[in-house]
């Protein structure tokens, strides 16, 4: 079950994500929510942030902590780092890290992988795991100008997981 502060934090990440079609936003903008993201993630995930190189927002270093759905299938051993860029606060895991027996493509999201005249050009390729959650988990495939998202990587919202079977 996602807290109230992590249904608001997706509806701000919804709404934004409409209002601006992910292009990047203003400096200003972008820096209170960026500042938003980071205060509000659970506590767990919280640490020094990091500046990255290129692109805009910042990172938060990883943990050996196995990440669930918000139901309880386990999703990952552990991840990377959390990356805070214009549209949200995510988890970045490793493809060595993610448990893909329990990961499937979101339904009606299947074209982004197998239409040729989308998988060559989306983003991400959009999944969740194999049971009720809905949990979205990003399978990047390209950069974006807006955070400093890596291809091949995965990606999760910290409010759509929990650690030892504990609601964040």
């Amino acid at each position: 079950m996602i807290s109230a502060i992590g249904k608001e934090m997706l509806e701000l990440q919804d709404k934004l994500a409409k209002q601006y079609s992910y292009k990047v936003i203003s400096p200003l903008i972008a820096k209170i929510n960026m500042e938003k993201y980071y205060t509000t993630i659970p506590s767990i995930f919280q640490g020094t942030k990091y500046p990255t190189n290129e692109k805009p927002g910042f990172y938060i270093d990883g943990k050996d902590i196995e990440l669930y759905s918000d139901v309880g299938t386990k999703i990952a051993t552990k991840y990377d780092r959390i990356v805070i860029g214009h549209y949200g606060a995510f988890i970045e895991i490793d493809q060595n890290d993610i448990i893909k027996e329990n990961i499937r493509c979101m339904p009606g999201q299947e074209y982004r992988i197998s239409d040729s005249a989308y998988n060559q050009r989306v983003k991400y390729f959009w999944m969740t795991a194999k049971d009720t959650s809905n949990c979205k988990l990003y399978w990047q495939q390209r950069e974006v100008a807006y955070a400093d998202y890596k291809p091949f990587k995965w990606y999760i919202s910290p409010f759509e997981v929990i650690i030892n079977t504990q609601v964040l």
